[in-house]
Formats: structure tokens, C-alpha cells, sequence
């Protein structure tokens, strides 16, 4: 198996889970998320793998200056387009250097970095983080919609599933 498959099954899951849920269940806010919605979690997503798409032809990666596109946070069809059309995208992508930037608060202050990174890395780095979100996802799927069906490892690390196996 492939980067490139890896981050498709995963997409592929967050679709299977987007097409259950009815436009109101996908806005609606969960406390226990910070009164985010899935919506806002999917959309934080796929921002960050819709920036590596846009930062390809510059070589630059910035995922602090991406575009927050409210729609897809509201409309889950919108949301399952932009998944179609990030699948295309990693299919389509050969391995390429990139530069990633991006800046970091802290006590002393804002920090800016630049390292030599390139797709592979970056999407290495998408595919953790979505799962990350997957995870959060998942627990408001639990909480308060019980009737979607979601896959057995939706937002579990492929290390943990591994090691799960072992036990």
C-alpha cells in the first residue's frame, strides 16, 4: 500500500460517514467538541489538504494562510465534492520538493519557520492529521448521532490499530 492510498481509504471514510448525515446534524454544535460541529471539523480538514494543492505550484506549503471556505463546514454536499476532488488531486500528484512555512506564538513572541519538506512528507502530515480530527468526529458521532454507522478504525492511528492486533 501507498501514502497516496493510505490518505484515499481515509477520505473514504470520512465520506462514508458525511453521506449519513442529514445537513442539520452535520452544522449542529456539540458541547463536548467546544460547540464545534462535524461540519467545522471537516472543513478544517480538507482546508489542509486543499492548501498543500494550492501551495504545489508556488514549492511553498503555508497552512496558517489557507482559505477557510464556510461551505464546507454547512453543506455536506460540498464538503463530499471537495473530498472527490482532493482524491483526484493526490491521485494525480507526483513527489516533489516543497518548502513548508508557517509561524509559531509563544511566550517570547511569533516565530516563523521555514524547512525543506516535500507531497509525500505533507501528506504524510495531512493524512495524521485528519486523523486527528476523525477521532473528535467520532466522539460526537457516539454522543449524539448513534444511528450513523461509522467504520471500526475512524480516527484511530494506524500504530494503535497495529498494536491492538498484537494484544
Amino acid at each position: 500500500m501507498t501514502i497516496k492510498q493510505v490518505a484515499i481509504q481515509l477520505l473514504n471514510q470520512l465520506d462514508s460517514v458525511i453521506k449519513q448525515m442529514t445537513a442539520t446534524e452535520y452544522q449542529s454544535p456539540i458541547d463536548v467538541l467546544g460547540k464545534g460541529s462535524i461540519g467545522q471539523h471537516v472543513r478544517h480538514t480538507l482546508e489542509f489538504f486543499t492548501c498543500l494543492e494550492s501551495g504545489l505550484p508556488k514549492g511553498i506549503v503555508n497552512y496558517d494562510e489557507r482559505e477557510r471556505k464556510l461551505a464546507l463546514e454547512n453543506d455536506p454536499v460540498t464538503a463530499l465534492k471537495a473530498i472527490q476532488q482532493i482524491q483526484k488531486f493526490i491521485l494525480n500528484t507526483e513527489n516533489q520538493k516543497l518548502r513548508l512555512e508557517g509561524k509559531y506564538l509563544g511566550d517570547e513572541g511569533e516565530m516563523s519557520f521555514r524547512v525543506e519538506s516535500n507531497f509525500e512528507r505533507e501528506l504524510a502530515y495531512n493524512i495524521e492529521h485528519t486523523v486527528h480530527h476523525m477521532a473528535m468526529m467520532r466522539v460526537g458521532y457516539r454522543l449524539l448521532f448513534p444511528n450513523i454507522k461509522v467504520p471500526e478504525h475512524f480516527g484511530v492511528a494506524s500504530s494503535t490499530v497495529a498494536h491492538q492486533k498484537i494484544k
